[in-house]
């Protein structure tokens, strides 16, 4: 189902575009909590709108137009992960079409690990997405903590201004190899 979500409604200027997509329920409920933290944050700042798709209905051929149309504007994509550590591959199609497609140059993916993806870190997901975020020029920010929507604050108010994303760090580009025990450098 796709509805438009208000996160501040108090603004005089247009707002900006985010697209929330989830793939659980409970996903979705919490990334929406930390959008009105967010809105609380930027209080006066940044007026945003939120486009809300569930995973499965934003890939089907006969809804795949609009959930673009709705993403070509948005200068965040956060997903909402609750049910597993991988991206389904009608997913990442997707979002590589966003990727090439998109209008906003200065654009951010987001990830927000929820439930049984929290517990496993979404370590195959976020590396997968990162990857994908890297490869597009756009910027990258997992929310995996509770503090991080703070920076997830800051993200939007810079996007918004129209500068571009922060590079990628370093220490991520790799993060989808295996690291045998040998390499962890415990008990060096």
């Amino acid at each position: 189902m796709n509805s438009t979500h208000h996160a501040n409604t108090t603004f005089p200027s247009a707002a900006t575009n985010m697209l929330l997509a989830y793939d659980t329920a409970e996903a979705g409920r919490n990334a929406l909590v930390l959008l009105h933290c967010v809105a609380a944050q930027l209080k006066n700042t940044v007026a945003f709108n939120t486009k809300l798709w569930q995973f499965d209905l934003m890939t089907l051929p006969e809804c795949a137009s609009q959930s673009k149309a709705d993403a070509a504007d948005a200068i965040m994509i956060l997903l909402a992960i609750g049910a597993g550590d991988a991206v389904a591959p009608s997913l990442f199609h997707w979002l590589e079409g966003w990727g090439e497609d998109r209008r906003i140059q200065n654009a951010a993916l987001g990830v927000l690990p929820i439930g049984a993806a929290a517990r496993h870190n979404g370590q195959i997901a976020v590396a997968t997405l990162r990857s994908l975020a890297q490869r597009h020029g756009v910027g990258f920010i997992c929310l995996d903590q509770p503090a991080k929507g703070e920076e997830l604050a800051a993200l939007v108010c810079r996007l918004e201004q129209g500068n571009p994303p922060p590079p990628l760090p370093f220490q991520f580009m790799n993060q989808n190899r295996y690291v045998p025990l040998s390499e962890w450098g415990i008990n060096d």
